[in-house]
């Protein structure tokens, strides 16, 4: 057999290793906004902002009944936030008004309107594009 020595450059300075070069930095900058975006591409945010959405469209559907079609889609769907008047849950107004005389003024509650969750579920969205692809 013969002796082969395999011929090594120099040994580079020390501490060159530890230096990041730009590649590694970008990598490492990376990492850190995926990291941030993890919170937002959840599947259980997801699962909420679409819960949400349902039962926003369903409350939206019972409105139109008082409020007339336009009225309801401008005051559900292209705002930031409602006010939903608990009232509109009585399905069968017309025969619970008479047992129940304060049910008019019973008041409503805020819940996220149309905008708001379509924005949130876009900013979901891409964030779980940009966590789970390269």
């Amino acid at each position: 057999m013969s002796q082969t020595a395999i011929q090594t450059s120099p040994n580079p300075k020390p501490g060159a290793e530890a230096a990041l070069t730009p590649r590694t930095e970008r990598r490492t900058a990376w990492q850190g906004v995926k990291r941030g975006l993890t919170p937002f591409a959840s599947l259980r945010v997801t699962v909420v902002l679409f819960a949400l959405s349902m039962f926003l469209v369903f409350a939206g559907t019972l409105a139109q009944v008082e409020l007339g079609m336009w009225t309801a889609v401008d005051t559900y769907f292209r705002s930031a936030l409602v006010w939903i008047p608990f009232p509109a849950f009585c399905l069968f107004r017309t025969d619970l008004l008479w047992r129940f005389q304060g049910l008019q003024d019973a008041g409503s509650f805020p819940f996220p309107g149309g905008w708001l969750l379509g924005g949130l579920l876009l900013v979901n969205l891409l964030a779980a594009h940009a966590v789970r692809f390269k």
